[in-house]
């Protein structure tokens, strides 16, 4: 009687070890799961920042064409009135 309530006892401690060993692993696989989401989320995230500004439209083309174009002449028109200037003041001297 003693060696079988002996192995009884033993049986339940392995049984018992077992189980917490099969909980601690499925507690390992979760929060390593978890933590492939997280960097998955977090590339997803960069990916999304890196993708670059939609093309611009024709008009939206053409209107900055235009500005720099404006822009332009008017720098020439202010060298040109500097020049200006600066013949007249060397003439009047």
């Amino acid at each position: 009687m003693v060696g079988l309530y002996e192995f009884l006892k033993n049986f339940d401690v392995i049984e018992n070890t077992n189980q917490i060993k099969c909980k601690l692993y499925q507690d390992a696989i979760k929060y390593m799961q978890n933590e492939l989401d997280e960097k998955d989320k977090a590339n997803d995230e960069k990916k999304d920042e890196a993708i670059e500004q939609p093309p611009i439209s024709a008009e939206q083309d053409v209107k900055e064409k235009l500005t720099s174009k404006a822009s332009k002449q008017s720098k020439k028109k202010q060298q040109k009135s500097q020049l200006v200037e600066k013949t007249t003041e060397s003439s009047e001297s």
